[in-house]
């Protein structure tokens, strides 16, 4: 029987609103009619302590199916380690080097970038201004009948990946975008794939009659890496917001959870923090607030390194952020827990459209916007890149520089800080765009 998990149902706390603010008028009366539209996109204030106010957000009743994973989001008590290959919180680890923050990112000094030349220009069209979607996805299913807003078929997925590469995107990770470190071929958009919750339907790992592990084919990893072969010029990877009492736990298991999380982060996928127990973090005391995720990031430090270890970037279960100050303070200056000292670095929300640049002065790890997969916001989001109507990312080729034309567009206006930019040790190059309009390799 196939399995899926829970989508983030239920309505989402009034207390988010993402810098999507600052961005110009013409983006966002689209995300105005995305809200009209769908009821599902978070238009709300950039979190800070002085904007938290009290919100709920309550989850809706599952809808019912045989493809449903049978254990809900939040369970009433832990499960019995006995009974299961769940993981239960480590109290000692090795921290693994945390991700910087944006505001932090002080970069070492670089050699000055070697410009592109005039031909490559008007060929690339580089702005590293412009935006990175981030497409936040769910539940899997093969059967179109269990399809609703937090629910993507397979084909679906492989038909968003195509469209990805027709139209010159190039997949990054999360760390790549907080490390300002975006290593994309000129000309090419990076995009961030996301997956919440960690359910069966995004990861099974199996095992051959030698003893080879590979990724399940009717999983979100399984097709991507099968994309992956037959398109090496898309990129590679993706962010799984982990949820430890899931851990894509799925029937006849051939493996534990800390080797699946092994596989992943070998094969180039990232691990980031979900909570442990998908917690609705407005509904939680001081308590279970820094044990949910306190407990996700250390157990994720003992069991995940490099790179793919992101237990630092926090995905907001169902959307909410704490209802108390003293808690958002918690995450954005740390805590102590279990003798360590835990210290978020960035937060991803659950809507608000496609992502400012790390080099954008609208800037803010702690607001991510991230955008739903459902047919109706995906498609709006693709028309409006078609369209031109939202301007990308456009890499130069080069992670250590910023390349952007002189007119900049209106959806970018007020983004561009010069002296913020030098701050941070980027630099900076200018092109005059106009001759680049009637070029033949537009």
């Amino acid at each position: 029987m196939e399995q899926r998990s829970d989508g983030e149902h239920g309505p989402r706390g009034d207390g988010l609103r993402h810098s999507l603010d600052r961005i110009g008028s013409g983006l966002l009366l689209i995300v105005i009619v995305t809200t009209v539209l769908l009821h599902r996109v978070i238009v709300s204030p950039t979190p800070n302590a002085a904007s938290i106010a009290a919100h709920s957000s309550q989850p809706l009743a599952a809808a019912p199916g045989p493809d449903r994973l049978a254990t809900p989001h939040v369970p009433p008590t832990p499960p019995d380690p006995a009974q299961s290959n769940l993981p239960v919180p480590s109290t000692r680890v090795d921290q693994a080097p945390a991700t910087r923050r944006g505001g932090d990112n002080q970069h070492v000094a670089v050699p000055e970038p070697t410009p592109l030349s005039a031909a490559e220009l008007a060929k690339y069209k580089p702005n590293e201004l412009g935006h990175i979607p981030v497409l936040m996805y769910h539940a899997f299913t093969t059967n179109p009948e269990y399809l609703d807003d937090w629910t993507r078929t397979l084909d679906g997925f492989r038909e968003d990946l195509q469209w990805l590469s027709d139209h010159d995107f190039f997949l990054i990770g999360i760390g790549d975008v907080l490390r300002n470190e975006i290593a994309v071929p000129a000309g090419k958009h990076p995009v961030v794939l996301t997956f919440d919750d960690a359910s069966s339907g995004q990861f099974r790992l199996l095992q051959d009659a030698t003893g080879e592990r590979y990724p399940d084919p009717t999983t979100a990893v399984g097709v991507m890496e099968a994309f992956f072969t037959e398109h090496p010029d898309v990129g590679r990877g993706a962010h799984f917001a982990f949820v430890p009492n899931n851990c894509f736990r799925y029937d006849e298991e051939v493996v534990t959870c800390e080797e699946r999380l092994t596989w992943l982060a070998e094969h180039g996928y990232e691990i980031g923090n979900h909570t442990w127990y998908h917690q609705n973090l407005s509904e939680a005391d001081d308590e279970r607030f820094m044990s949910q995720i306190g407990d996700t990031k250390l157990w994720i430090d003992e069991h995940v390194s490099g790179k793919a270890n992101q237990s630092n970037v926090l995905t907001l279960p169902f959307g909410a952020l704490p209802a108390t100050e003293g808690q958002y303070q918690m995450l954005v200056n740390g805590f102590d827990w279990q003798g360590q000292r835990i210290q978020m670095a960035a937060i991803l929300l659950v809507g608000g459209g496609p992502s400012v640049s790390p080099d954008s002065a609208a800037w803010d790890p702690w607001g991510i916007a991230r955008f739903n997969t459902d047919e109706a916001t995906l498609g709006l989001w693709k028309e409006q890149i078609e369209s031109g109507a939202m301007t990308l990312y456009t890499s130069d080729g080069n992670p250590a520089s910023v390349t952007i034309p002189e007119d900049l567009p209106e959806d970018l206006a007020g983004q561009f800080d010069p002296d913020d930019l030098a701050s941070r040790g980027r630099s900076l190059l200018r092109y005059d765009a106009t001759p680049a309009v009637d070029q033949p390799n537009r």
